[in-house]
């Protein structure tokens, strides 16, 4: 399975309202949006890929309490670093903001993502 696939199915464990890039108008709250933000290519020296990538994974959260967004990103800051399927690492703790026009609490963080290709 893919890296994307494998997120997806773990996050989806915490919140059911996952969506890759943007979330639906009127999605349910909470929700989670993620994003390739880049990554490491890995090649071997004569030019081909290895066996395994690396993603550089944004993952956003967006709740109507900034308690519940923080609590979220946490739990899925955990699972993701315990998931055996790839091996992640978080780049910074989260960052919160507030978006006026939604009325909505954010919670995001980076991670690099090791996984089968």
């Amino acid at each position: 399975m893919s890296i994307e696939t494998e997120l997806v199915t773990v996050i989806k464990t915490l919140c059911a309202n996952t969506y890759p890039d943007t979330a639906p108008i009127m999605a349910p709250r909470p929700f989670v949006v993620w994003r390739h933000m880049g990554g490491d290519p890995l090649r071997y020296l004569d030019g081909t890929a290895a066996l395994q990538r690396n993603a550089t994974v944004l993952v956003e959260v967006w709740a109507s309490t900034r308690q519940a967004a923080n609590e979220l990103m946490l739990a899925i800051e955990g699972a993701l670093c315990v998931a055996p399927a790839f091996t992640c690492d978080p780049q910074a703790a989260f960052s919160g903001a507030f978006d006026d026009d939604l009325s909505l609490y954010s919670a995001q963080q980076e991670f690099s993502i090791f996984g089968t290709r």
